[in-house]
């Protein structure tokens, strides 16, 4: 039997000392897993939501939310503060939900 990794999952922190979770760490794990053929499985941004003025949008329900002011700025992405309700989870577009097969 292979002791080997089957299934991983990946998160970023919530709550009051919460910190950013930088795009590029998610998608290499993604990446990784592809490569081995482990499922990958992306509960939440938390806390932070990376922010690209060209690509956001807040999910249904949370067109109220306004949060102008850029809480971080990490390897050249800016993160802002507005709950991971809001933040969501999705990674380039979709929802990871893979489980071990």
């Amino acid at each position: 039997m292979d002791p080997g990794l089957d299934w991983v999952i990946v998160g970023g922190e919530s709550g009051k000392r919460a910190r950013p979770m930088h795009p590029d760490w998610a998608r290499g794990l993604r990446d990784q897993c592809a490569a081995a053929g482990v499922a990958f499985f992306f509960k939440q941004w938390g806390q932070y939501a990376p922010w690209d003025d060209d690509n956001w949008s807040l999910p249904d329900g949370y067109d109220d939310v306004v949060c102008h002011e850029r809480a971080y700025r990490m390897g050249g992405v800016d993160f802002l503060n507005v709950g991971k309700k809001v933040a969501g989870r999705l990674l380039d577009g979709r929802e990871w939900s893979e489980v071990p097969g």
